[in-house]
């Protein structure tokens, strides 16, 4: 998928989606990572990938812990979670 198509999807300028892809960009608005994780259907644990995580899983439950806690993180920050 090209850097335009993400855009188009997304309703944002493809400079915006480079910027998002640069080294100078070091954190994504919570509602611009749960749009690409839809859009990409993964967690945000695979959007940045394990080795940019400062914290490593050493088992699966730990991972799942890790991505509920990311998913829970980015819903109360886009207003969706409950409190």
């Amino acid at each position: 998928m090209s850097q335009q198509e993400v855009a188009d999807i997304l309703g944002v300028s493809r400079s915006s989606v480079m910027f998002w892809e640069s080294p100078i960009c070091k954190n994504l608005s919570a509602s611009v990572q749960s749009k690409l994780c839809k859009l990409f259907k993964c967690t945000a644990i695979d959007l940045y990938g394990m080795d940019n995580l400062k914290v490593q899983p050493t088992s699966n439950e730990e991972r799942q812990r890790m991505i509920d806690y990311i998913l829970a993180t980015m819903e109360n920050e886009n207003g969706d979670g409950k409190e």
